[in-house]
């Protein structure tokens, strides 16, 4: 699994995600609960993704630069 190498700064780099199709009442919650957080659907999801990765046993620092995730 990917460990994250102190070595190494953290550098923010772009990711391309496209070509999803969902079920409209998920896209429906999905909008819904980006909006109640205050937060883009990108992130939400991100963050949802980083929260997955790392109960999976992923090591990484955080999902956005400037920004620590709870290990």
């Amino acid at each position: 699994m990917s460990e994250y190498n102190a070595q190494n700064p953290v550098r923010p780099v772009s990711i391309t995600l496209n070509g999803g199709r969902v079920c409209e009442g998920f896209r429906s919650a999905l909008f819904e609960a980006a909006g109640r957080q205050g937060k883009s659907v990108n992130e939400l999801v991100l963050e949802a993704a980083g929260e997955s990765l790392k109960a999976a046993g992923y090591h990484f620092p955080a999902v956005f630069p400037g920004s620590r995730m709870n290990a």
